[in-house]
């Protein structure tokens, strides 16, 4: 069901999406939603699907580059596309058995390619109930207005004012960069909608870790399912470049949960002395109870260095035993 919500916005709610209504229309040449409207909303999104198999490929490559090719025309379009979902389980359940994409169509649902387009991931259980306390007493503006005010925004861009202000860790691909970019961009025009006004180093870090952080949900929702990486491996980090000099630097750890205590990932800059250099890289470690005696490394063969660590690792233990087991 297509659903018109605002002269801005269109609602798209259960049932199949059409390609010819969200793209394109090949008979007539009609533009589709995505070209009308700044917002394309997907609501309930897990009975939404495609009347086409190649839709969500179009949508795919739409997400990427702000265009779609049908026929020999290739078409750009500025429509926002937001996704809604509710979970059927507990949000905890459902990170145990799969991943917080499950709301997702089947088609969606397991496309990495898919999830990886998708800029910020915002749950909504950590989003207050609207109540009275967050209405205001004073005088606002009505919808329509804010709405216009909104869409007058969304021709300009302040991707300009990271340039060489702002350093992003090396953990953060290309594509984590420019939706990090662009949800800044939005947020500093929620807050400074001149664009001739300066950005203070506390406004534009309170954009970019706000920024990570919904990033860091979507890396957190699929990372280690699809690929296979700890959750807490990855790093997304960030500095505040100040007279020339990164002076201020923070991380956020993907994953909010906690991983099995029997593992353990850890960095090492590779150290050996024979090998200047090599070894270095990022490390998972395993351990795994079994019959026996003592402490055996399984992978074959270990660096001298970590053979060394895991030895003194056990003796401290066996001289700890009362202390720590009791």
């Amino acid at each position: 069901m297509f659903q018109q919500i605002s002269p801005y916005a269109h609602l798209v709610s259960g049932g199949k999406a059409t390609v010819a209504r969200m793209f394109v229309n090949m008979a007539n040449g009609q533009r589709g939603l995505v070209c009308q409207y700044d917002v394309v909303c997907f609501d309930e999104v897990s009975g939404v699907s495609f009347d086409q198999e190649d839709g969500v490929n179009i949508m795919k490559g739409y997400m990427e580059s702000g265009e779609f090719s049908r026929g020999r025309e290739s078409i750009r379009a500025d429509g926002s596309i937001v996704l809604l979902g509710n979970f059927d389980v507990d949000a905890q359940h459902q990170q145990r058995v799969g991943h917080l994409f499950g709301p997702l169509p089947p088609e969606m649902r397991n496309d990495t390619a898919v999830m990886d387009r998708i800029h910020a991931y915002l749950p909504g259980w950590d989003i207050p109930k609207v109540s009275r306390d967050l209405f205001t007493d004073h005088f606002g503006l009505v919808s329509d207005v804010l709405a216009e005010a909104f869409t007058r925004l969304r021709d300009g861009s302040r991707t300009g004012v990271l340039m060489g202000r702002v350093h992003f860790g090396g953990a953060l691909s290309g594509r984590d960069q420019n939706a990090v970019t662009k949800t800044v961009s939005g947020l500093l025009k929620l807050i400074q909608p001149d664009g001739n006004a300066t950005v203070s180093d506390e406004e534009l870090e309170w954009a970019l870790r706000l920024a990570l952080e919904v990033r860091r949900r979507k890396g957190a929702a699929t990372t280690h399912r699809h690929c296979g990486v700890p959750q807490h491996t990855v790093l997304l980090q960030h500095g505040i470049r100040r007279s020339g000099e990164v002076r201020r630097h923070a991380g956020v750890a993907i994953g909010g949960q906690h991983r099995p205590r029997s593992v353990i990932s850890r960095t090492s800059l590779g150290n050996q002395p024979r090998e200047p250099g090599r070894g270095g890289g990022l490390y998972r470690i395993e351990v795994n109870e079994g019959p026996g005696s003592g402490v055996r490394i399984l992978n074959q063969a270990p660096p001298a260095p970590f053979r060394e660590s895991v030895r003194i690792a056990e003796q401290n233990l066996y001289a700890r035993t009362a202390e720590l087991v009791g």
